[in-house]
């Protein structure tokens, strides 16, 4: 029975879970930072360009959950090991998840482990064992302590671990967590590798973290030894750009053909069936409908990271049967991404909160401005809520009403007065609710009062 070509473009997609199912991840967006990358990997794997030194070096790469930051560092892997063959050859990945390493001695026994380092925490050493064991550590299974145990392996590999012949790439995710260890011992060590200009190799370590601050976290002999390298994951495409992307996600691509040519470094790529070409032209037609456009524009302002994004689109291409629908895009819109719709908590509101997100939306029409002050903006609605029966007192209530609801949040450090809001108006908020859903809050608020229309 042969696969429809929505079950194929299932398999073959970059959507969901890349790195579960196996689907190829792509960095999309991030071609700088992806370069910069690539530049630091290649001067430690194959050398400089001028002089061919091969260099150590360390860098960290942060941004918000689900902006790209491992697919990224995935991303410039893959291209340098699929065009550049002495990058395969002389390379070594070690990978750690703070998760997953709770602590030093895990940490540890993983990097050995995945540098085939045999047995380093056996109470006794295998007979014939395998090429790289730990038997040439001198008195390493009589060592009467856990602690004596890491500075040997420690020790070991700063001096041996030249008998790789290889290049060493650590990836480190989850920076953060790492840097809550007792004495950051495995970053400290780490760190003084890549800045140990006798080491013995040259090692590259590329931590990964959501926090910005997690230079901060580190030790002051971790931060000295730290190249103080870093790449920013933030999106800062446009909406246009957004479509476009999400179009590339939808559609099929030409697949490279496998050959055991190795005299070439070009690969043949199979041209597309009818049916998918015929897919591809329906996708791009569908992308021009207004109503598509409106709701991945919602998606975008709701969370403009590729993962949202992905995620969403999957959802639409597993709900479809023969082929995609406009209905399909709302259906997977209103199912998934608005299950905890702030719009629907705004109808629920009364008309003093009300009140406060018109200001707020009438400053964000007029200035496009992200951070605000609730005193700033009062003498907008002065008029509306005084028809109330209202004043500046009942509008400051209002504020810390919104921001236990959490539609509003504070960005600045101003502390006010618990339990009072003596100072509420001078503190700093941003808005959670997007333009788009301002919009429909006005649409379907019941009996909207007429003053506010006449404002908006």
């Amino acid at each position: 029975m042969s696969l429809s070509v929505i079950q194929q473009l299932r398999l073959e997609s970059n959507l969901g879970s890349s790195a579960r199912i196996g689907w190829e991840r792509l960095s999309i967006g991030f071609d700088k930072e992806q370069a910069y990358l690539e530049l630091m990997l290649r001067n430690t794997v194959v050398g400089d360009a001028e002089t061919g030194k091969k260099r150590s070096t360390s860098v960290i790469v942060y941004g918000i959950p689900g902006s790209g930051k491992t697919t990224l560092v995935e991303s410039a892997l893959k291209k340098l090991e699929s065009n550049h063959e002495s990058f395969w050859e002389s390379r070594q990945v070690v990978r750690l998840n703070g998760l997953l390493c709770g602590d030093f001695r895990s940490a540890v026994e993983e990097i050995c482990w995945q540098l085939s380092l045999k047995g380093p925490f056996q109470e006794e050493t295998e007979n014939g064992g395998a090429e790289n064991d730990f038997s040439c550590l001198e008195d390493f299974n009589t060592a009467t302590s856990f602690e004596d145990r890491l500075e040997q392996v420690m020790q070991f590999l700063k001096t041996n671990m030249e008998s790789l012949n290889k290049s060493i790439i650590f990836i480190l995710d989850k920076l953060d967590l790492f840097a809550e260890h007792p004495n950051q011992h495995l970053l400290y060590n780490l760190y003084d590798l890549a800045a140990n200009s006798k080491s013995t190799i040259p090692i590259c370590i590329i931590g990964i973290t959501d926090r910005v601050d997690v230079l901060e976290m580190f030790e002051k002999r971790v931060k000295s030894r730290f190249s103080h390298r870093n790449i920013n994951v933030c999106p800062t495409y446009d909406f246009d750009k957004y479509k476009e992307i999400a179009q590339r996600l939808i559609s099929f691509k030409e697949m490279p053909t496998s050959t055991n040519d190795t005299s070439t470094k070009k690969k043949k790529r199979h041209a597309l069936s009818p049916e998918k070409l015929d897919w591809n032209k329906d996708v791009e037609t569908l992308f021009t409908n207004i109503e598509v456009q409106r709701t991945l524009r919602a998606v975008f302002d709701m969370d403009p990271t590729i993962l949202k994004l992905s995620s969403f689109l999957f959802t639409v291409l597993i709900s479809a049967e023969e082929s995609l629908t406009v209905r399909k895009f709302q259906e997977a819109y209103e199912d998934n991404v608005c299950q905890n719709d702030p719009v629907k908590v705004v109808l629920d509101l009364p008309i003093t909160e009300l009140v406060v997100l018109l200001s707020v939306y009438k400053q964000i029409q007029g200035q496009m401005l992200k951070a605000w002050q609730p005193s700033s903006l009062y003498k907008i609605v002065a008029k509306i809520m005084s028809s109330f029966g209202l004043g500046k007192e009942d509008y400051l209530k209002a504020i810390t009403k919104l921001e236990m609801l959490q539609l509003i949040v504070p960005v600045s450090n101003t502390q006010r007065n618990i339990g009072g809001v003596n100072n509420v108006g001078e503190i700093f908020y941003k808005c959670e609710l997007t333009f788009s859903e301002f919009k429909d809050v006005w649409k379907k608020y019941p009996n909207l009062p007429s003053s506010f229309k006449e404002l908006l």
